[in-house]
């Protein structure tokens, strides 16, 4: 509506006062201010220019005043709710404060507001420029009714306060008594409780922060929280990441190690928290310490025995690696056999000696991995387990049917417990002493060598008179006297004495082979019933010679087994032989055969001369032969036996014999495997 123009006394009318005249209306009202429904003021009074002449017409009700009471927006509608009050409005530029009513003129449209300066003294009136004369002339009834009306706005505002003052209380109450149920937990606690305010000033600590640190409340007030903490620390600390924490209201926790007053250590744990009122600011905060020294002292004992147990632990692997090794290298048979004889675990240098690879071992039992050794192996093993102690075999012969070799080892069982105290299994120990074996024999040999020289060039020259004998008188003799009798006679005995020589060859011949490990097997399935009537009919007429009585015991089913029936037939010729030759005459001798597990055992049993206990595990070396002290005593040049051995054991047998000493008797038996049904 552009500058308003000034109203004067000349002025017959005014616009706000209708048919008043306009000298009595500022009279009356000098401080007045007209606005519009859009809160733009269209009309200022001449007295309250001068005191605020900076509120000019046009512009914007709340950008030229505020209002200050009572509490709410500058606008026409809240002037209209609150009619009845006295409001108070504060220039915006000079910050001087006018009081007054409101008057709506609703058929212009605007509302008014009547007020004065509210000044507290008269030396107020010339600072705000003004004089007697700018002051309206009121009647004392309309100053009583302004005085009332200031009255009552002032007790409204007194009783609102005093409700305020009030609830603060309650609830300050309320505080104070939650306040004295914390100290009274904090007091009660081992841990350190501390309040600081909101710069992190010390304001308040529990006993339990003297107990635990040496400083009284007094000694840390208005230190920082840090730094008391950084001065404490027993190591270089930061709180870097503290604030961050806080600030997103996260709680702040850390352990570290601390000095105490006194200059002794201890580890703290603290945990701090912001606290905050009830307008959501920060007020103070909260700490919370605990001394976790012997926590730290446990954690530091628990790592030294992890460090160590993890120290014996590398060193159990190291031990356990180089045992490892040296099992694996060791220069002698190792393997591990449960109580079912399945090998768990085995060595290569065992896994050589049985031709077989060390995995194909592991699962397979003995009779799968080394079927000629099995039998006796089993027998060892079972007698461990029965027995539950260590047995030790010396002198275990293994001939290799591929090489024709004679090897020799000492084996030495222990058996394994498990933790009921039952045999879980057994240890093989295999120790090779086949050199050593060589040259014990070979010290022998020489001995035997020499006595088999002088045995063998007297059973060559003993046959050699007859005959030399026979051909001088068959050479006396004319064409017509050489069917004489006596003539004939002589030529027998040159025949049986030239069959000798042939047998002593043939065994010579014999020995050579057992020497160069030349002797051949041709296995094919036979009965062994067969193969014993066979060796009876080779030494019957040696045994009819000496007058033995002889038994044989055979069971009726058949014995099968995989063999050379030729070479059989000689291994139990050789030990009739060897019965009949040192049985004085009419002697008794008993063959016999029975299954024995998954073996057939030939047993040949004399009465004879017997053999002392030493010799028994030599007899069956070449060119052994037991010396009685007679001659008469001895016969053949010892090897028999010997060649029995070689062909048991080239059939995965065994051999072995038995006698009570000198003039005792002996019995000789033979194990051989009997053969598995397909």
């Amino acid at each position: 509506m552009g500058r308003t123009r000034e109203m004067n006394a000349e002025t017959p009318t005014s616009a706000l006062a209708g048919n008043i005249p306009v000298r009595e209306f500022l009279r009356a009202f000098p401080f007045y201010l007209a606005w519009n429904a859009q809160n733009r003021i269209v009309e200022v009074g001449p007295s309250l220019r001068k005191v605020c002449p900076s509120v000019e017409p046009a512009q914007n009700l709340t950008d030229a005043l505020r209002l200050v009471r009572p509490h709410g927006e500058l606008s026409a509608s809240f002037f209209n709710d609150h009619r009845d009050q006295l409001f108070v409005l504060e220039d915006r530029t000079n910050q001087r404060l006018l009081r007054g009513g409101y008057l709506p003129l609703e058929q212009l449209g605007l509302g008014v507001f009547l007020g004065t300066p509210w000044m507290t003294s008269p030396d107020q009136i010339a600072a705000h420029g003004l004089a007697l004369g700018d002051f309206a002339v009121h009647d004392q009834t309309l100053d009583l009714l302004l005085l009332l009306q200031t009255q009552q706005t002032a007790a409204n505002d007194l009783r609102q306060l005093n409700a305020k003052l009030v609830a603060k209380r309650e609830q300050l109450i309320e505080q104070e008594a939650r306040a004295r149920k914390l100290a009274l937990v904090a007091s009660s606690t081992d841990n350190a409780v501390i309040l600081t305010d909101g710069e992190m000033r010390f304001e308040w600590v529990n006993e339990a922060f003297t107990r635990m640190t040496g400083w009284s409340a007094l000694d840390v007030r208005q230190e920082k929280l840090w730094d008391f903490l950084i001065h404490s620390a027993a190591e270089p600390i930061s709180f870097s990441d503290a604030e961050n924490l806080l600030n997103k209201g996260l709680i702040f926790h850390k352990e570290l190690p601390q000095f105490r007053r006194d200059g002794s250590c201890y580890w703290l744990s603290i945990e701090v928290q912001r606290l905050r009122d009830d307008a959501r600011e920060v007020a103070s905060l909260m700490a919370i310490g605990r001394d976790v020294t012997e926590k730290k002292q446990a954690e530091k004992r628990l790592r030294r025995r992890e460090m160590e147990a993890r120290r014996q632990r590398d060193e159990a692997h190291r031990q356990r690696d180089e045992l490892e090794w040296i099992y694996n290298n060791a220069p002698i048979g190792l393997c591990y056999l449960d109580k079912d004889l399945r090998y768990r675990r085995v060595n290569r240098y065992l896994a050589e000696i049985n031709g077989v690879g060390v995995e194909e071992h592991i699962g397979r039992s003995v009779g799968e991995v080394v079927p000629s050794f099995a039998t006796r192996i089993e027998r060892e093993a079972r007698n461990v387990i029965r027995t539950r102690r260590p047995a030790r075999y010396e002198d275990v012969t293994y001939i290799s049917s591929a090489e024709h070799s004679r090897r020799y080892f000492n084996e030495s069982w222990c058996p394994a417990f498990d933790e009921k105290g039952e045999v879980s299994g057994m240890t093989l120990l295999v120790e090779e002493v086949t050199d050593q074996r060589r040259l014990l024999l070979l010290g022998e040999a020489d001995q035997r060598k020499n006595a088999f020289l002088a045995t063998l060039a007297h059973e060559l020259r003993n046959p050699l008179a007859p005959i030399k004998s026979a051909l001088q008188l068959v050479q006396m003799s004319d064409a017509d006297d050489l069917m004489r009798d006596e003539n004939l006679a002589a030529l027998r005995i040159a025949e049986r004495q030239v069959d000798h020589l042939v047998r002593l060859v043939d065994d010579l011949l014999e020995v050579a082979r057992i020497t160069h490990g030349k002797i051949r097997l041709k296995k094919e399935n036979i009965d062994l019933l067969d193969v014993l009537p066979q060796a009876l009919d080779l030494v019957r007429p040696l045994l009819l010679k000496q007058g033995h009585q002889l038994t044989y015991e055979a069971p009726t089913p058949p014995l099968p087994v995989s063999g050379d029936s030729v070479r059989l037939v000689q291994v139990f010729a050789n030990l009739l032989e060897n019965a009949i030759k040192y049985t004085p005459p009419g002697g008794v001798i008993s063959l016999s055969v029975a299954i024995e597990g998954a073996e057939a055992i030939v047993r040949v049993k004399d009465n004879g001369r017997g053999i002392p206990p030493e010799k028994l595990a030599s007899i069956w070396d070449l060119f052994a032969q037991v010396e009685y002290g007679t001659r008469e005593a001895r016969g053949g040049i010892g090897i028999g036996l010997a060649l029995a051995r070689t062909i048991t054991e080239l059939h995965n047998g065994r051999v072995g014999a038995t006698s009570l000493g000198i003039g005792m008797g002996s019995e000789f038996f033979v194990g051989i495997p009997l053969a598995v049904a397909s």
